[in-house]
């Protein structure tokens, strides 16, 4: 079962979706029962995107759609997509049917080839289905409150009903609803699921500089989803840690390694002598950087590989990491 939604950005701003109103889309594919990310791509624009010529054919969504299920190569193997009215189709539905791959999600009142009856007015749970060959079109208004009746397409899906319990200030309620009603509400979720496990231990800052925004969300998506298969591969009878512990043990673990290659020197120089590191090099102010004199590799006609350091000998002022300072011989 796979499920895909977007995130809302500053063309397609939609108020009642809560999202930030200058913020970044990504077209997303996720597992609905997981959450696991499947396949995800930044969004540039209708008209700056590569998939102009596709757009302008079968339209954003369908375009959408099918790159997200190319990119993991997901067509043609029998999966059930579920998405929400923003992609669904009638066309997009007969595509995906033909390379083998189901589709379920709500739909739009104002699309195409719709049936002309559900534009009627529907009494409070009253239903109707319409069939095209392996598309099922149903449409149900479940309560009072719900002024539309919602419209749904399915190609994996019966003209059946199937019977629910709904709790309300503590009281169970029997509803029977139609069966394609209840699968969509089990199945789709799983990109908000994803979105919102990211977000409970995402720590942005604030910055102009968006393709920084960019990375760490995929950064942390790449620990989310590792999470998610560390959970998926326990063994029984062991506990699972907690996400927060999880991303803790990560980080220590990166941490430990970036500082023993930067604090390498301090060991070699305490058998040498009793002068710390910290003391033969000095951090330049802000924003300033020079050329490792150990690391980055120059010819006569200049440098080939530049390598830059924040942190500078004390004596000759040249530009030196802090782990390459056992191999730098000063020259004052």
């Amino acid at each position: 079962m796979c499920e895909m939604a977007g995130i809302v950005d500053d063309e397609d701003y939609l108020p009642n979706k809560h999202h930030h109103r200058w913020g970044i889309k990504l077209w997303m594919l996720c597992d609905a029962v997981t959450n696991y990310c499947l396949a995800f791509f930044v969004y540039q624009g209708a008209k700056r995107t590569e998939d102009k010529d596709a757009i302008q054919k079968y339209g954003l969504a369908h375009t959408v759609v099918m790159k997200l299920l190319k990119m993991g190569n997901y067509i043609c193997k029998g999966y059930h997509v579920f998405m929400d009215n923003f992609f669904m189709s009638v066309p997009l539905a007969e595509d995906l049917y033909k390379l083998s791959t189901y589709v379920t999600g709500t739909i739009r009142r104002n699309r195409k080839f719709l049936p002309q009856a559900f534009q009627n007015k529907f009494e409070v749970g009253e239903k109707k289905y319409f069939r095209k060959g392996p598309i099922l079109a149903a449409a149900f208004r479940e309560k009072k409150s719900q002024r539309l009746p919602v419209l749904l397409l399915s190609t994996h899906s019966k003209a059946e009903d199937t019977q629910s319990v709904r709790v309300r200030h503590g009281k169970q309620k029997h509803v029977i609803k139609p069966s394609i009603v209840q699968s969509y509400n089990n199945f789709m979720g799983g990109v908000d699921a994803s979105d919102a496990m990211l977000y409970s231990y995402l720590d942005e800052r604030r910055t102009v500089k968006y393709w920084k925004k960019i990375a760490f969300n995929i950064f942390s998506r790449m620990i989310l989803n590792s999470y998610i298969i560390y959970k998926q591969n326990l063994s029984a009878g062991c506990n699972a840690m907690s996400r927060l512990d999880y991303t803790i043990k990560i980080v220590d673990a990166l941490s430990k390694e970036w500082l023993e290659e930067k604090n390498c020197a301090v060991g070699i120089l305490g058998t040498n002598n009793d002068e710390n590191v910290t003391k033969l090099i000095r951090k330049l102010s802000a924003k300033k950087e020079k050329d490792c004199c150990v690391c980055s590799k120059r010819t006569k006609n200049g440098p080939v590989k530049r390598r830059r350091s924040r942190t500078v000998c004390v004596k000759c002022e040249k530009g030196l990491h802090g782990e390459c300072f056992p191999q730098h011989k000063c020259s004052k």
